[in-house]
C-alpha cells in the first residue's frame, strides 16, 4: 500500500514537472521589452537635465564583486522631463547603470545592485549625484565670467604628493556669464577601483600660467562648494621723487632663479606689462617669487627682485627706481611709408585687395591679437600699395588684407612688424585663393553664373552649416571663361573659430538651390574647386518603345510618411519632352517622383527617381499601353472605327464593377485600340446591336496589356455585371530582396552595409565599433532551444583560438556548451568542428534536429542567446547556417566574409539611415 502511494506522488510530481518546464519554455521563447526610468537627482534633489548614461550586464569577478559585463543600451537625461525611459530585451536579471557629466571614462559613476528587471518588467531608478560647484573671482573679488578651466582626478608620485595627468582629465568647463558652474563628478565609493575620490583644479590665468587647486574632495550625493581666487600683484611704478611712471611704461617679468652660488638671477622671461597712466599695472600668476626689469627714459635697466605673489589674493608692491624718469620716445615726428606687394601662388600680382595695419598686442592666452586701426589702403593695378602714418617704434603691427570682405575670409598676418622713425618698410605676402570653375551637367562651362561663397560652421551634432553672418560675399560670378577667383584665407593664426572651410552655395535653374561644404583652404597654395550643376536627363517612351513627344513631367520631391511608404512632397517643376521624347531637369541632388498623364487624365507615378550630387543622371521611365480588339463570334475582327468606351471601376467584396465612362475611341486600321492607361482597372465596352459586350482588366506599368473583346453570349454585359481580376504582382523592392544581407560595395573602396528587415534600410558597417553597435540594435532574442535547431556555420577564413584543436573557436565552443579543453566533447570519436560541420551533434548523438521553417523565418537576423550571457549570432540569408560573432571585431570580419556584392547603382536604390 505504502509502495504504490509513493508511485502515485512520483507520477504527480512528474506530471507537475512536465508543465511546468512546459510552460517556462514556452515563455521564454517569447520575451518582452524591460523598461527602465531613470531620474538623476543632484544633492539639492533637484533633478540634473542632460546627463548621459549607459547600461551595461552585471556580472561578478572572481572575488564575487560586482563589475560590467556587455554593453545593453544608452541615452540622455531630458532637459525638458527630466528623466529617460530606455527599452530593451533583457539577457540577465541585474544590471550595472555607467553615468557622466562630461567625460565616459574619467571621473563617471558606476552603480551597481539597482536595476534587476526580467522580461516584460518596469522599474524606476534614481540616483544621485555629488559635484562640484566651483565660483571663480579676480583678485578684487570680481566673478571670472567666460573663463575657462579644467578638473582632472587626482592621482600621487611614489613619494604620495599629488599630481595631475593629462589622462585623468574630467573636461574643460566654462564658468559662461553666470561666473560659476557645477560639474557632476563620482567620490571615491562610485569608482570601479573604489580608490581615489579627490580632484584638481587648473586653469591658465590672464597672462598665463597654470594655476593648480589640489585635494578637492568630493563625498557621495553631496556638493563641495569651491570659491577659488586668481592670485594677481599690483604694481606702481615711481622714480625717487614718488612720481608716477607714464603710461604704456613696460615691466617685463621673469621668474626668479638662484644659480649654483645662491645668489638671485632671472630665470625665463614671463610676459610683459605695461603699466596705465597712473604708472599701474597688474600682473596675474600663480604664487611664486618673481623678479622685474624697467628701463628709464635713459635706456638704462633698473631691477627688483623677491616680488612675492600670494596664493589666491592680491599683493600690492611699490616699484621706486634710482633717479628720476626720462620721457623716452612715442610715436615718430616723420611718416614712414608701408610699402605693400601682394602676390598669388604663381607669382602674378593681385590688384584690387584691401589691407589695413593694427597695433598687435597680446590676448590673455599670451597670443597675437590686433589691436587698434592704425592705418589703410588698396593694392593698385600694379598689384602694389602704399600707406603713411607715425610709426611708434616700440611698438609691433599686424597686417590684415582682403578681396570681398573685411571680416569674413580675412587674412592675418601677426608678424610682430617693427618701424624705426624715419625709415620706410616693404613687405611681399602671398595670397591663398580658390579657383571656382562651374559646369553644366554636360560638362560645358557655365559663364556668367552668380554664386555666393560662406565660411562654413558646424551645428551641435557637427554637421556643416552656412550663415548669413558667415557670408564672405554674394555678388560671385563666373567670367566669360566659367570661371572665377576669389582670395580668402586658410585657417586663422591663433582664432580657432576661423577656419579655411568654404561653402559654395549658388542659385541654378529651375530656381534650384546647389550647395557644396568643406571647401578647404591652405594658407600657402590655391584650391581648386571644379561643380558641376548636378542634373537628369530623361528618356520617355511608351511599353511599345515609341517616344512619347509633348509629355509633361511633373516633378515632385519624394517623402516618406509614418510607415516608411513613398509619398508626393513638393511640387517642383513642370518640364515638357521633344520629339524624341527626351526632357531634362537641372536640380540639387536627392530624390523625386515623377508623374505623367495617360490618355484619360490619370497618372503614372514614377519613384525614387534619383539625381546624384555633382552628376549628369539619365533616366530612362516606360509609361504602360492597353492594346484591345474586338472580334465576331466567327472571329473576325470588327472595322476600322468601331467605338469601344473605357469605364472606371469600383471595387466591392473583391468584385469589380463598372463606375464611369472616361473616354470613347475608336479601332484603328490596324484593327487595334492602343491607350495608354495608368496601372488600374478598366472596363472595355463595345456595342453590337442593343447589346453590350465587356472585358475588364488591369492595365499594368511599363507594360503592353493585350485583351481582346469576343462578340459572344459570355460577354454580355448590363450595368448589374462584375469582373474578377488581380492586380498584377509587382516585383519585391531592392530592400526587400536583399533585406538581412550584408552588401559589400564592389565598385568602390569596399564598403561595407548591412540591410535591416524591419526598417528596409542599410547602415554603414565601418569597423567593429560599429559591427556591435549592430549587434545590440538589431539583435533579436532567442532561446537556448530553438538556438539549437539551426545549422551552425563555420569559415576557415576568421581565425580564432582553439586550444583543443577540434576545429571549432573556443568562444563558439563557449557558446554551445562544448568543452574547450576536449576535442570530442560527446565523446563519440568524432571532432567537435567535424560534427558541427556535416550538421552532427557536438554535444551528443546523431544529427542535429533542425528546424528549417524557423531558420527560413529568422533568416539574416542577428540573433542573441537570452538565457546566456546575450551571445551574439548572424544567421547567414544565403546559406542558412548561424554563424557566432564574439565581439565588435569578430563580427566586422565575419560579416564581411558573408557579404554579397552589389552594385552602386543598385546600392542606391536602398534607403541610407546612420546608427543613432
Amino acid at each position: 500500500m505504502n509502495n504504490c502511494k509513493k508511485i502515485i506522488t512520483f507520477i504527480c510530481l512528474l506530471f507537475i514537472c512536465f508543465v511546468f518546464c512546459a510552460t517556462f519554455v514556452k515563455a521564454a521563447d517569447i520575451c518582452d521589452d524591460a523598461t527602465v526610468k531613470l531620474i538623476i537627482r543632484n544633492s539639492d534633489k533637484k533633478f540634473i537635465p542632460n546627463i548621459s548614461f549607459e547600461i551595461y550586464e552585471q556580472i561578478k569577478d572572481a572575488d564575487g564583486n560586482p563589475k560590467y559585463g556587455g554593453k545593453i543600451t544608452s541615452g540622455k537625461i531630458s532637459s525638458v522631463l527630466g528623466y529617460a525611459i530606455v527599452k530593451f530585451k533583457p539577457t540577465i536579471g541585474k544590471y550595472a547603470i555607467k553615468i557622466w557629466d562630461k567625460n565616459s571614462s574619467v571621473g563617471e559613476f558606476w552603480f551597481f545592485n539597482d536595476i534587476n528587471v526580467g522580461c516584460g518588467g518596469s522599474v524606476e531608478v534614481t540616483e544621485y549625484l555629488s559635484g562640484i560647484h566651483l565660483i571663480l573671482r579676480d583678485a578684487e573679488s570680481n566673478l571670472r565670467k567666460n573663463k575657462e578651466f579644467s578638473l582632472y582626478t587626482q592621482r600621487y608620485d611614489a613619494d604620495g604628493k599629488p599630481i595631475k595627468e593629462k589622462k585623468d582629465l574630467v573636461a574643460k568647463f566654462n564658468t559662461l556669464e553666470a561666473g560659476e558652474i557645477t560639474a557632476y563628478v563620482a567620490d571615491s565609493s562610485h569608482f570601479l577601483s573604489k580608490q581615489g575620490g579627490d580632484y584638481i583644479f587648473s586653469a591658465t590665468g590672464i597672462n598665463g600660467g597654470e594655476f593648480i587647486y589640489y585635494d578637492i574632495n568630493i563625498k557621495d550625493k553631496e556638493t563641495t562648494e569651491l570659491t577659488y581666487v586668481f592670485s594677481d600683484i599690483l604694481f606702481t611704478v615711481k622714480d625717487s621723487k614718488n612720481i608716477a611712471f607714464p603710461s604704456n611704461t613696460k615691466i617685463e617679468i621673469y621668474k626668479q632663479d638662484l644659480d649654483y652660488n645662491g645668489d638671485k638671477i632671472f630665470g625665463d622671461h614671463i610676459k610683459d606689462i605695461y603699466t596705465d597712466d597712473k604708472g599701474a599695472s597688474v600682473f596675474e600668476y600663480p604664487e611664486g617669487a618673481y623678479a622685474a626689469k624697467i628701463k628709464g627714459g635713459d635706456g638704462k635697466y633698473q631691477y627688483f627682485w623677491d616680488l612675492e605673489m600670494n596664493d589666491q589674493a592680491r599683493n600690492e608692491i611699490e616699484l621706486k627706481t634710482g633717479g628720476d624718469y626720462e620721457t623716452g620716445e612715442g610715436a615718430c615726428e616723420n611718416k614712414s611709408k608701408l610699402s605693400l606687394v601682394v602676390k598669388n601662388y604663381n607669382g602674378d600680382y593681385i590688384p584690387g585687395i584691401n589691407f589695413e595695419l593694427y597695433e598687435q598686442n597680446l590676448d590673455a592666452n599670451g597670443l597675437p591679437k590686433e589691436g587698434a586701426k592704425i592705418t589703410s589702403g588698396k593694392i593698385d593695378q600694379l598689384g602694389k600699395g602704399e600707406a603713411l602714418f607715425n610709426p611708434d617704434p616700440r611698438k609691433a603691427y599686424a597686417l590684415k588684407a582682403y578681396d570681398k570682405n573685411s571680416n569674413v575670409g580675412e587674412y592675418w598676418f601677426f608678424d610682430g612688424i617693427k618701424f624705426l622713425c624715419e625709415a620706410d618698410k616693404k613687405i611681399e605676402k602671398h595670397l591663398s585663393a580658390i579657383n571656382v570653375i562651374l559646369r553644366d551637367g554636360d560638362g560645358s562651362l557655365r559663364k556668367n553664373q552668380k554664386f555666393s561663397l560662406y565660411t562654413q560652421k558646424l551645428d551641435f551634432d557637427g554637421n556643416p552649416i552656412k550663415e548669413k553672418k558667415d557670408l564672405v560675399s554674394s555678388s560671385l560670378v563666373t567670367s566669360e571663361k566659367g570661371t572665377a577667383v576669389i582670395y580668402v584665407s586658410g585657417d586663422h593664426p591663433h582664432n580657432k573659430n576661423k577656419k579655411g572651410k568654404y561653402v559654395f552655395a549658388a542659385t541654378g535653374n529651375n530656381k534650384a538651390d546647389f550647395i557644396e561644404y568643406g571647401i578647404g583652404v591652405s594658407g600657402n597654395q590655391d584650391t581648386e574647386f571644379e561643380y558641376t550643376f548636378s542634373d537628369i536627363v530623361f528618356e520617355v517612351k511608351n511599353a511599345a518603345n515609341e517616344p512619347l513627344a509633348d509629355a509633361n513631367l511633373e516633378i515632385y520631391e519624394q517623402s516618406k510618411d509614418s510607415r516608411g511608404n513613398n509619398v508626393l512632397g513638393k511640387s517642383i517643376v513642370k518640364i515638357k519632352t521633344n520629339k524624341n521624347g527626351e526632357g531634362a531637369l537641372e536640380y540639387a541632388a536627392g530624390a523625386y517622383a515623377v508623374k505623367i498623364k495617360d490618355d484619360v487624365g490619370n497618372y503614372f507615378t514614377f519613384w525614387d527617381v534619383n539625381i546624384k550630387n555633382r552628376e549628369r543622371v539619365n533616366k530612362k521611365i516606360t509609361t504602360g499601353l492597353v492594346k484591345i480588339n474586338v472580334k465576331e463570334e466567327t472571329g473576325d475582327s470588327l472595322p476600322q472605327g468601331t467605338t469601344i468606351s473605357i469605364y472606371s471601376m469600383t471595387k466591392d467584396n473583391d468584385y469589380y464593377y463598372k463606375n464611369k465612362n472616361i473616354k470613347s475611341a475608336k479601332i484603328a486600321a490596324n484593327g487595334y485600340l492602343t491607350v495608354s492607361l495608368a496601372p488600374s482597372p478598366y472596363l472595355f465596352v463595345v456595342k453590337s446591336g442593343k447589346s453590350e459586350y465587356g472585358r475588364a482588366i488591369y492595365a499594368e506599368d511599363g507594360k503592353i496589356t493585350n485583351a481582346t473583346i469576343k462578340i459572344i453570349p459570355d460577354n454580355n454585359i448590363d450595368s448589374l455585371s462584375k469582373f474578377k481580376i488581380s492586380p498584377p504582382k509587382t516585383a519585391k523592392s531592392m530592400a526587400e530582396r536583399l533585406k538581412g544581407y550584408i552588401l559589400l560595395q564592389v565598385e568602390s573602396k569596399g564598403e561595407a552595409w548591412y540591410v535591416d528587415e524591419n526598417t528596409k534600410s542599410r547602415y554603414y558597417m565601418k569597423d567593429g565599433a560599429a559591427a556591435y553597435q549592430m549587434m545590440r540594435k538589431f539583435g533579436l532574442g532567442i532561446t537556448n532551444n530553438n538556438l539549437s535547431k539551426i545549422p551552425i556555420g563555420i569559415d576557415d577564413r576568421f581565425e580564432d583560438c582553439d586550444q583543443d584543436g577540434d576545429g571549432l573557436p573556443d568562444k563558439m565552443e563557449e557558446a554551445i556548451g562544448a568543452d574547450t579543453n576536449n576535442s570530442d566533447s560527446d565523446g563519440d570519436g568524432y571532432l567537435d568542428g567535424e560534427e558541427a560541420r556535416n550538421g552532427y551533434n557536438p554535444l551528443g548523438k546523431g544529427k542535429m534536429a533542425i528546424d528549417n521553417n524557423l531558420t527560413e523565418t529568422v533568416k539574416g537576423k542577428i540573433l542573441l542567446q537570452v538565457e546566456s550571457r546575450g551571445e551574439a549570432w548572424y544567421l547567414n540569408p544565403k546559406d542558412g547556417k548561424r554563424y557566432y560573432m564574439k565581439d565588435g571585431d569578430s563580427a566586422y570580419q565575419i560579416m564581411r566574409f558573408l557579404s554579397l556584392g552589389i552594385t552602386n547603382s543598385d546600392l542606391e536604390k536602398i534607403e541610407t539611415k546612420i546608427l543613432q
